[in-house]
């Protein structure tokens, strides 16, 4: 079997459980999933696989039989992220406890998801005491992990953590955990998300937030790094827009000058689409990264930017690509990057490329575009 074999009965897993959730008499497929995939020679095959078993148990409320099925994994990885899924279904069911004791045995690093995942699932309860409580060791869990040289909270454990603060309507707490984010992009989704989040639920911004905001803002980007640039008299195409599809139709975003109508149009490559990256990375590679050779840059989103019909800017969300030269796995570094492409002249070809170093990448508005 190939190596999607686990991915496939994982997804047979995740229909299943919906299908059971509206029809509780479906037979039990779950000890066959068990047995096939115990016959993959691929141990991530299998614990992919098996994980998915784990969940569905745990929603059906069969929590000995998620648990027993956790402890029989070889790896302490697969251990402590089975402990963690599980931990967060006692959660869905309000069994907090028991969430937290299991979260407590997942490590370091499942452990901190499993309790922001926890305190998300009791907001979303209604539970805002509980959530903070939770939230609360999780922020432990983080000052610990700072301290620790050998382990570092990701971008997306500590994304979420800010959020939990913010569903529970505390703003201040949710921006005071930003600063803690390492990675770029993560800090850009933490601000986007709590933002859109304020405005969903009217929560307002008072001076004391505003200020810690203002301090995050202030720590962008040291002033003496400027942007990467290189021109082509020719005009640059654009990777990936030819064969694209629009995921939404274009969105009004607001400026500060309101006679300014600027829309954001997103695509999708529909092909996978890689280029040479244009730009030294500015991201330090980790250890464990030594043997890996990339493969190029993937694009992932291409944001279309258009005043008055004038189309004059496309950014574009790329994430660079490795395989290992040991094991030939692919491998990737969640470390996201922006390029943007400008038509400064207003004659159809983009000729500016130019490296995208702020968090959020508003980048420039050309001068022929406000002039026509």
């Amino acid at each position: 079997m190939t190596r999607a074999a686990g991915d496939e009965l994982a997804t047979i897993v995740e229909h299943f459980i919906k299908a059971k959730a509206h029809n509780a008499s479906l037979p039990d497929i779950l000890p066959r999933v068990i047995a096939i995939a115990k016959t993959l020679p691929d141990a991530n095959n299998k614990s992919v696989a098996v994980k998915k078993v784990v969940v569905a148990y745990a929603t059906q409320g069969q929590y000995d039989r998620a648990i027993k099925l956790i402890q029989q994994f070889e790896e302490d990885f697969d251990r402590e992220d089975g402990a963690q899924e599980v931990a967060i279904q006692f959660a869905k069911l309000g069994l907090y406890d028991r969430a937290v004791q299991l979260a407590n045995k997942a490590g370091d690093y499942f452990g901190l998801i499993a309790l922001v995942g926890i305190a998300a699932e009791a907001l979303k309860r209604r539970d805002k005491a509980k959530a903070l409580e939770i939230a609360g060791r999780a922020d432990f869990l983080i000052a610990k992990a700072n301290n620790d040289e050998d382990y570092e909270p990701t971008g997306d454990i500590l994304k979420n953590f800010a959020l939990a603060f913010a569903e529970a309507g505390n703003i201040r707490a949710a921006l005071q955990q930003v600063p803690k984010i390492q990675e770029p992009y993560f800090i850009t989704h933490a601000l986007i998300e709590i933002g859109m989040l304020c405005a969903k639920k009217k929560l307002p911004f008072n001076e004391g937030d505003l200020a810690v905001l203002n301090e995050i803002v202030k720590a962008d980007l040291p002033a003496d790094i400027q942007p990467e640039k290189l021109v082509s008299n020719a005009g640059w195409e654009i990777p990936g827009l030819a064969q694209s599809r629009m995921l939404r139709p274009p969105e009004l975003q607001r400026t500060r000058d309101r006679s300014i109508q600027l829309y954001f149009t997103y695509y999708e490559p529909e092909v996978a689409t890689f280029i040479k990256r244009p730009f030294p990375s500015r991201r330090k590679p980790e250890p464990e990264e030594a043997d890996w050779v990339s493969e190029g840059l993937k694009v992932r989103l291409i944001e279309e930017r258009v005043i008055s019909g004038h189309k004059f800017c496309y950014k574009l969300d790329v994430e660079e690509m490795f395989h290992d030269k040991v094991t030939g796995f692919p491998k990737y570094t969640n470390y996201s990057e922006t390029l943007l492409y400008y038509d400064e002249d207003g004659d159809g070809k983009f000729e500016t490329l130019e490296e995208g170093l702020d968090y959020f990448a508003r980048g420039h508005i050309p001068k022929w575009v406000l002039e026509k």
